[in-house]
């Protein structure tokens, strides 16, 4: 079974803004394997590394678009201290995300109705910033999962800070002149310097 997209609401204008607008971007993911992971304390790639897979493995059993077999899950449920059945119940087995809801916006007077703003807020500053999130998610789209995968692990945008080359090697499970090859490829694809493309890291809203 899959899960189409869309959500209710009102979509996200495409293009440039024409008005200030509030966005809100809705994730599906495994909770059960984050809350497991985060109660360890420990990093994506420790995770990884401590369950014996690549962090694009890891990253796919988070996004319901694999499942790992029986002998597998038993030693994740090892190393995480949570039954197999929690993180992986049988019920969900058939069920992939082919892609994400679509983000929802709403305008100023209805954030305002809402509460969403207070009077410290800068609606200007705040349309510019989510011009720049959008524009980052849009570019980011033209990349393959593996390119997009080595530029937020290598520039931090997994919320696990900056990485060298090993370290993004080690994590994924390739060389160091690969994941080199990959990075210079995916910002050649974006027309970005890596210097250029590290100052986005706060922009950046995706997985």
């Amino acid at each position: 079974m899959s899960l189409k997209r869309g959500l209710k609401g009102i979509n996200v204008k495409e293009g440039k803004p024409t008005e200030f607008r509030i966005g809100i971007k809705t994730r599906i993911f495994n909770w059960s394997l984050d809350r497991a992971i985060r109660a360890k304390g420990w990093t994506r790639p420790q995770t990884a590394k401590a369950c014996g897979v690549s962090m694009q493995t890891l990253f796919s059993w988070l996004r319901f678009q694999r499942y790992p077999k029986e002998n597998k899950k038993l030693e994740v449920s090892v190393a995480l201290g949570v039954p197999d059945e929690i993180l992986f119940p049988e019920e969900i087995q058939g069920l992939r995300i082919e892609s994400q809801p679509e983000p929802v916006s709403f305008g100023k007077e209805e954030a305002m109705v809402m509460n969403m703003l207070s009077p410290e807020v800068n609606p200007e500053q705040l349309a510019i910033e989510g011009s720049l999130r959008d524009t980052l998610q849009e570019m980011m789209e033209g990349l393959t999962e593996r390119e997009k995968l080595v530029l937020k692990i290598r520039f931090g945008f997994d919320g696990e800070g900056y990485k060298t080359y090993d370290e993004c090697a080690s994590s994924i499970g390739v060389t160091r002149e690969r994941i080199r090859q990959i990075e210079y490829k995916a910002l050649k694809k974006l027309r970005l310097s890596s210097l250029v493309f590290s100052k986005l890291r706060d922009f950046w809203v995706g997985d």
